[in-house]
């Protein structure tokens, strides 16, 4: 609680990292948006996905990564297509395909379950894993990933052979007594509090408007590296600081 945080004497600066600090740590898929055809301004795929094929792919290549957000839309597969993966179980990537970049996203190339034993390149990530990827992004993708950002969800693309085809929103629920403690800290023990995360700016200012935490003390788009370095830079300026949460070790 906020009282603990005070344990050691002097600190004057607490860095809360997001997900499973400020957040409860368990993120849902709040929103998938389907590109069907110039929907959100893309082309048409060669195939024409439906959602339960979509879901599967994304499952098949998220279940292989620890990534909070990764669990998020493999959960949410799971339940949205319980009949689907019934009669098409869950697959694995094809061997050595799997690729994870920290911060950005994750691709792999699938067996297509229901395509005759085609082979698909799948790929979820922001919109650095895109740049990453040549892919691509629409100007309404980009129109429609900030709105879903200014709502504080993390916004990500799925794409299928390098072609944009839904867009998927995720969100943390905020602890409910975060900004009861943050405001504590302050008032009572004149403690600077600090929000850290790898989401976008558009999301994490989201959030920490809701916490009252001000946009001068909130870091954006921190791999791990820099979550320490952001540490290490208020210790040489002769502060103590307090971390909480587990960003540092995020992968």
């Amino acid at each position: 609680d906020a009282a603990a945080l005070q344990c050691a004497a002097g600190v004057r600066h607490v860095i809360l990292d997001k997900t499973g600090t400020v957040t409860v740590g368990t993120p849902t898929v709040q929103t998938l948006i389907k590109c069907d055809g110039d929907d959100l301004g893309v082309s048409s795929p060669s195939e024409e996905w439906q959602v339960n094929d979509l879901l599967w792919f994304m499952a098949v290549l998220e279940r292989n990564s620890e990534h909070p957000l990764a669990r998020a839309i493999v959960d949410y597969a799971m339940t949205e297509c319980e009949e689907y993966l019934k009669k098409f179980p869950l697959s694995q990537p094809m061997e050595g395909s799997f690729v994870a970049v920290t911060g950005k996203g994750a691709s792999c190339r699938v067996v297509n379950a229901v395509g005759g034993g085609t082979t698909v390149h799948v790929a979820v990530g922001n919109r650095a894993f895109a740049k990453v990827l040549g892919i691509d992004l629409s100007e309404r993708v980009h129109v429609e990933m900030s709105r879903l950002e200014e709502l504080g969800q993390t916004a990500v693309f799925c794409a299928i052979n390098e072609r944009i085809c839904a867009v998927i929103g995720i969100a943390d629920a905020i602890r409910p007594d975060a900004k009861v403690a943050i405001s504590y800290l302050a008032e009572k023990f004149n403690v600077k509090v600090w929000m850290v995360t790898g989401d976008n700016k558009r999301t994490a200012k989201a959030v920490a408007s809701k916490i009252g935490i001000p946009e001068e003390r909130l870091i954006s788009e921190a791999l791990p590296a820099a979550k320490v370095r952001i540490v290490q830079d208020l210790q040489d300026q002769g502060n103590a600081v307090v971390m909480v949460g587990d960003g540092i070790n995020d992968s």
